[in-house]
C-alpha cells in the first residue's frame, strides 16, 4: 500500500521503515526529512512580512493558512482513496 501511495499526493512524506516496540508500547518510524519545521516556516513567513503583527510564534497569514488546510484535506482524501483511513 505504501508504494501505491508514493505518487498519490505531493504532501505525503515517504516512510522508509517502521517498527513497534510492544514492551514500551511505542511506534517508531523513519521518515524523509523536509526542508523545515512548521515553526521554522512560520518564523520565515513573519520575516518576509515584517509589518504583520505576530504573537509568539503564531503568525500565519490567511492565505498561507488556507494553503495548509488545502494540503491537509488533499492528504486525507488520498488516505481515504487508498483505504488507509475510513
Amino acid at each position: 500500500m505504501a508504494y501505491r501511495m508514493r505518487g498519490a499526493n505531493n504532501f505525503v512524506v515517504n516512510i522508509y521503515g517502521f517498527d513497534f516496540d510492544s514492551q514500551r508500547r511505542v511506534a517508531l518510524m523513519a521518515m524523509e526529512l523536509g526542508n523545515d519545521s512548521l515553526q521554522d516556516r512560520v518564523q520565515n513567513l513573519h520575516r518576509m512580512h515584517p509589518g504583520t503583527p505576530m504573537i509568539g510564534n503564531d503568525y500565519i497569514s490567511a492565505g498561507y493558512r488556507k494553503n495548509i488546510w488545502i494540503q491537509l484535506v488533499d492528504i486525507i482524501l488520498a488516505l481515504h482513496r487508498h483505504n488507509v483511513v475510513s
